[in-house]
């Protein structure tokens, strides 16, 4: 119940929807610059390919988003795997010094 105290009601528009969020305040600029992006998207793909419906452009921008959500968690990965290679790197350099 505390967790509705402190979020807000905003009207959003998606393509030709509209959408009612209870949000966090400080979450309203990220939401709306998404709904932007997105809008915006529709748009670019309704106009590069003929023959395409709204349903469409939202299917390859979802398509298109969990591609980048793959790469994010594959550099994550590496990322964690190196500092991992880099700690044993520091472990073993500190036990040849000490022998």
């Amino acid at each position: 119940m505390n967790e509705e105290i402190n979020k807000q009601k905003i009207s959003i528009q998606v393509a030709d929807r509209r959408y009612q969020m209870s949000i966090e305040p400080a979450s309203e600029g990220k939401l709306r610059l998404a709904v932007e992006r997105i809008n915006n998207k529709i748009t670019d793909i309704l106009n590069s390919y003929d023959h395409r419906d709204v349903q469409d452009a939202l299917s390859v921008i979802l398509i298109h988003l969990e591609m980048d959500l793959i790469a994010l968690e594959n550099r994550e990965e590496v990322n964690d795997i190196l500092q991992k290679l880099q700690s044993l790197d520091e472990q073993l350099g500190d036990y040849l010094v000490s022998r």
